[in-house]
């Protein structure tokens, strides 16, 4: 066994220990799955690594140029890493799904290869004959669209400050990310070195496969170092956010009372404690944990009380006498007629008709 394969080896378990541990730590979903599908994408790649290096093509030979489409994986797990670290809430999960297009695309042009026997991929030495589209062409577009996504996170990670209204710990974070980008900026260098030296007769496969390994090695020690130490920073902020006696708690509150006032955006009757999160620039775990802790209640309780309030005001307004009272309440923020009810008698005591009839026999003050 060479000195390659025991990197590849010792560099799957440090990765396959990273995916595991990420799931928990106290990051969103967003964050676990990209940080998870970028280190499948590097356990594909060692496995690579090992499989060649051990000659296991006899055995598995299905197993041949598996890994050709998966650094298309790589650019967008990493763009949505970054944007799920420092942007939190900004983006959104339909808008996700399409940076992987381009690697669903190579699947798909790779089905006529796939469903070959054992005996034509053993003996094809590149897939190119059974494509839809040029292989080499392919090759090269997967270099220039893993540089683009590094070159767009350098580009977002110098721009941006990250100056978060509550926080800074997140910070050095930044230094992360530009230590990574310079790790896959070498990983792309070898690859399109290696891929112009094939063309002229000279093989560095080993040479290259062999730092690659070793490189994406390190990255999984480094990653699971920092982000485990990023738990516990945060876990520390968490408590001393939601305390008691917290000034930033409270801090929060009067912001997003403030914000709901003025906005109004309890009418939207698809708000999510997300959308008031992004805008309030605060992770969204931390806003529902400082609302149950500084209020007494959850994040739908406390929307649902601007909506009663909405609900009661436009009642009174004679502007609003054309309109029925199920109308009004969708126009307040609820979505259903069931949940209005609902929630309005829990409130009052009383249905919606009910109270517009009590506020009827009281008549005008």
């Amino acid at each position: 066994m060479n000195l390659l394969v025991v990197i590849g080896f010792i560099g799957l378990v440090q990765v396959v220990y990273l995916i595991f541990i990420s799931w928990n730590l106290a990051f969103t979903s967003k964050t676990k799955l990209s940080l998870s599908v970028l280190m499948l994408s590097h356990v594909l790649l060692l496995l690579t690594v090992i499989y060649h290096e051990m000659n296991w093509q006899i055995i598995f030979p299905h197993f041949l140029f598996v890994r050709v489409p998966v650094p298309l994986l790589i650019g967008p797990s990493l763009y949505i890493l970054y944007k799920s670290l420092f942007y939190k809430d900004r983006f959104y999960n339909h808008k996700i799904l399409l940076h992987f297009v381009p690697f669903l695309i190579y699947l798909v042009l790779m089905i006529p290869y796939f469903i070959q026997g054992a005996s034509v991929k053993l003996s094809a030495t590149t897939p190119d004959e059974y494509m839809w589209a040029s292989y080499e062409m392919i090759e090269h577009v997967k270099i220039i669209h893993l540089s683009a996504y590094l070159i767009w996170i350098f580009i977002l990670n110098r721009r941006k400050t990250h100056d978060l209204k509550y926080f800074n710990f997140l910070k050095p974070y930044k230094k992360m990310f530009l230590w990574l980008l310079i790790s896959y900026s070498i990983i792309v260098f070898l690859s399109f070195t290696n891929a112009i030296l094939l063309s002229f007769g000279f093989n560095l496969t080993y040479d290259a496969d062999f730092i690659i390994a070793f490189i994406t090695t390190l990255l999984a020690f480094w990653i699971s170092f920092v982000f485990i130490r990023y738990d516990k920073e945060w876990k520390k902020v968490f408590t001393k956010v939601v305390g008691v006696k917290s000034e930033i708690g409270e801090q929060v509150i009067m912001n997003l009372k403030e914000l709901m006032e003025k906005s109004k955006l309890y009418t939207d009757c698809d708000l999510k404690i997300g959308d008031i999160a992004m805008q309030l620039d605060i992770p969204r775990q931390l806003l529902s944990e400082i609302i149950n802790s500084k209020l007494g209640i959850n994040f739908s309780e406390f929307i649902n009380g601007y909506r009663l309030l909405e609900f009661k005001s436009k009642v009174l307004d004679p502007n609003e006498n054309n309109k029925t009272l199920l109308g009004i309440g969708y126009e307040s923020g609820f979505n259903s007629k069931t949940s209005f009810q609902r929630v309005f008698k829990a409130s009052t005591g009383m249905t919606p008709k009910e109270y517009k009839k009590s506020l009827l026999n009281k008549g005008p003050k």
